[in-house]
């Protein structure tokens, strides 16, 4: 008689981590630059300085976020700035630093620049795996989804975001392509404003809907 011996090995099956309760993240940017004298035919008050010059941007940044209760997240990012762009960010159309659109100073000077809130209600779907990031804790969620944001954050965390050339802080520095160079949006000097918006995600295609509020005078403080 033979006997048939069967061995079923049993691969265990993915361990999905807990969703992350709390992050600190942090990021500081230096950037300097400079150009050499040139000739200027004409110059005006908005020009390129045509001397020898160079002018630095610093920026240091906090963030942390915390989890409520399932699904929910609140942020508070903070940030050191100093410096200046070329020519105080005048005299060229697609500006050589994004960073220096901010509120240039000599001394440091702090600013809250996100305070919000998120809240993810899943509507089904495979599971997906979101990485801790700053301003997104790291869960498994469903790919199906609605999330409502709400508070003090830039319009283009939510629209028009490019993986490649998003934040001038960690991508290309030039104005023209952080976005699209042709997208405005309510902001202040430093690109952040008040508002609320909502994600409906389904399978591969979403619709994102938002309200904010409009600064007093275009990118005013």
């Amino acid at each position: 008689m033979r006997r048939l011996l069967m061995i079923l090995l049993l691969a265990p099956g993915p361990v999905l981590a807990a969703p992350e309760s709390w992050a600190l993240h942090g990021q500081a940017t230096i950037i300097e630059q400079y150009h050499p004298a040139f000739r200027s035919a004409y110059r005006g008050p908005n020009s390129l300085d045509p001397g020898s010059r160079g002018d630095e941007t610093v920026t240091a940044a906090l963030y942390g976020g915390m989890r409520p209760w399932d699904g929910g997240e609140a942020w508070a990012d903070g940030e050191i700035d100093q410096g200046f762009g070329l020519s105080d960010t005048l005299g060229v159309a697609g500006f050589t630093n994004g960073e220096g659109s901010k509120v240039g100073r000599a001394e440091p000077y702090f600013r809250l620049h996100r305070l919000f809130f998120r809240q993810t209600f899943s509507l089904g779907g495979d599971g997906v795996d979101i990485a801790s990031a700053p301003n997104q804790l790291g869960a498994m969620r469903s790919a199906d989804d609605l999330v409502v944001t709400l508070g003090k954050f830039f319009a283009t965390d939510i629209f028009d975001t490019n993986q490649y050339a998003h934040d001038p802080s960690q991508d290309f520095l030039n104005w023209a392509i952080m976005d699209a160079g042709a997208f405005d949006y309510a902001a202040d000097a430093w690109g952040y404003s008040y508002g609320g918006t909502g994600e409906w995600t389904v399978d591969d295609w979403s619709f994102r809907a938002g309200l904010f509020d409009m600064s007093r005078i275009p990118n005013g403080t």
